[in-house]
């Protein structure tokens, strides 16, 4: 696939990709401006000149806490932009950010609305965290001067085969307009490679989640609640991150979840554990 072609697909794909956009967007009203941003629209002033950081969803957007923190403590007259792209992953940004950010949802991939958007920030540096890959932004930044560092990459084997029948050289031509890629593992590294990156451009650092700041007293608010709640001796489990099905008549993770607790519920009371 070459670029033209990907436009071609993506500007027939528009009017569904536009649909399931707003649909997510009015279930968000806390997200200024949701839809809007997604064509690259924004009323809000935005500085220019900074640092714009992407992050896809919730566990990417936990996982730049750290690296927002340590540039605010580098650069703290730089702005710093961070986009999602995901309602969930905004929420996150919006109410948990360690440092102050501006924030919006990021533009779809089409020229207009990339351009736009660049227009309004003008950064001096791109971050895109894990695998987004999105062709059309990484040239209008090539075509700007704006370096791009795509850090966290991960390539699983699905994402690396998918890359390999479909993306061709799109996606070799998107990789090798960025200036660094850092990657979570030597795996990773190779696949990158294997899809034609300049070898000089990749580094295995490690996978940035590992950063996080945990509380050092959480190991004992944690027995503390266990405590008031009278749960010290009761198993405990946690779903910590569970998705709705995209088909609205499939149950959703939270669904199964709790259908899987009732069956260890009705299995425990049939066979309970020996007294200690």
């Amino acid at each position: 696939m070459n670029l033209f072609t990907y436009r071609l697909l993506t500007t027939l794909a528009l009017p569904l990709i536009a649909y399931h956009g707003w649909k997510r967007c009015k279930k968000q009203p806390d997200i200024p401006n949701c839809f809007r941003a997604r064509f690259g629209f924004n009323p809000l002033p935005l500085q220019t000149g900074g640092i714009w950081v992407h992050a896809v969803s919730v566990g990417e957007t936990r996982s730049i806490f750290p690296l927002l923190s340590r540039l605010k403590e580098r650069y703290p007259n730089t702005p710093l932009t961070v986009t999602s792209g995901s309602t969930q992953g905004a929420l996150q940004a919006l109410q948990f950010a360690p440092v102050k950010i501006q924030h919006q949802m990021i533009p779809y991939d089409y020229p207009f609305a990339v351009n736009r958007f660049l227009n309004q920030i003008q950064p001096k540096l791109v971050i895109m965290v894990e695998t987004e890959i999105w062709p059309n932004l990484y040239q209008a930044c090539f075509e700007r001067n704006i370096p791009i560092l795509l850090i966290n990459a991960r390539l699983k084997k699905k994402s690396f085969l998918a890359y390999q029948k479909w993306g061709g050289e799109i996606i070799k031509h998107a990789l090798n307009q960025t200036q660094f890629i850092a990657t979570q593992f030597p795996v990773d590294a190779e696949r990158f490679q294997q899809l034609g990156v300049h070898a000089d451009k990749i580094k295995t650092l490690g996978n940035l989640k590992f950063d996080l700041d945990l509380s050092p007293t959480l190991e004992q608010q944690a027995t503390d609640w266990k405590n008031q709640q009278s749960l010290n001796n009761r198993f405990i489990w946690v779903a910590a991150s569970t998705h709705a099905h995209p088909e609205k008549h499939q149950p959703s993770e939270e669904q199964l979840i709790l259908e899987a607790h009732q069956q260890l519920i009705a299995s425990q009371a049939k066979n309970p554990p020996p007294p200690c």
